[in-house]
């Protein structure tokens, strides 16, 4: 997994992930079926828990996921190593 997307959500049923990263619905396969089966597992959610739902959605809104936010943690980063060497 690379880039942005891979970076940013964190699939609600991984049990590998700790409970407050958890933000989305992730598939893998590039195919339709895999598109489908994330699709369900959202539609799910949303019809059966409604109060997980609303929470949920209020959390990804507060949640930044700027380039000005990955900047500054990049920034961070490079002047971390900076200081190691």
């Amino acid at each position: 997994k690379t880039g942005g997307l891979a970076d940013t959500v964190f699939d609600v049923d991984d049990g590998s992930i700790p409970e407050e990263r958890k933000n989305g619905f992730v598939f893998e396969g590039g195919d339709e079926r895999s598109l489908d089966d994330a699709l369900d597992r959202g539609i799910e959610y949303c019809q059966e828990r409604k109060e997980w739902w609303a929470s949920m959605q209020e959390k990804v809104m507060k949640s930044d996921n700027s380039w000005e936010r990955a900047g500054a943690e990049y920034e961070r980063l490079y002047r971390a190593m900076q200081s190691a060497m």
